[in-house]
């Protein structure tokens, strides 16, 4: 089971367990219906030792979906829990990181988690390819990314000021977002 970092999008508190669809839709609208990492400040990838790769907080849209991780993390090539299912681990070549969320109504809120694979996929719709890693004898040496799945106008999608938030790790709890640009 790949990474679940802390994490807030945006809903409607004011129905019964209702995303807020419009939201949503400036979403597909700003995006293409594509999945985009909201700016080159958000998931910077960097080694942070020969086995592990630290990822920074950040915000992006997967599914149509407006996601902030609030928290950096790690993730380590020689821990099977940082892969997906359909992948393993290597001692040489590229791992590619991705993020995958679906959205759904359903309580609790469905999480974005983060974690390796070891071949590129296509893109669909509950996922985001996030950078690699070239891994040699066991030891990252490399990480990048290119600006493929980067939005960089992100200042365009107009949320009013603010949004209202479920924290995905509390779902009975709301916060009001001023500024998810921060």
């Amino acid at each position: 089971m790949p990474y679940t970092p802390l994490q807030i999008r945006s809903s409607d508190p004011w129905s019964e367990n209702r995303y807020s669809n419009n939201l949503n839709l400036k979403a597909q609208i700003l995006t293409q219906g594509k999945n985009r990492i909201l700016s080159n400040n958000s998931f910077v990838l960097s080694i942070k030792d020969s086995t592990t790769i630290s990822v920074t907080n950040g915000m992006c849209i997967i599914d149509n979906v407006l996601i902030h991780v609030t928290n950096s993390f790690d993730l380590k090539i020689n821990d099977p829990t940082s892969y997906f299912s359909d992948s393993t681990q290597i001692n040489n070549g590229v791992l590619h990181i991705y993020f995958q969320y679906r959205y759904s109504r359903s309580l609790p809120a469905p999480s974005l988690s983060c974690g390796f694979k070891n071949v590129k996929i296509e893109s669909n719709s509950d996922v985001l390819w996030g950078g690699y890693a070239v891994i040699k004898d066991g030891a990252v040496i490399k990480v990048g990314r290119d600006d493929s799945t980067i939005l960089n106008n992100c200042i365009s999608l107009n949320i009013n000021g603010g949004v209202v938030c479920r924290d995905i790790n509390n779902p009975n709890t709301f916060v009001w977002v001023e500024s998810w640009l921060e």
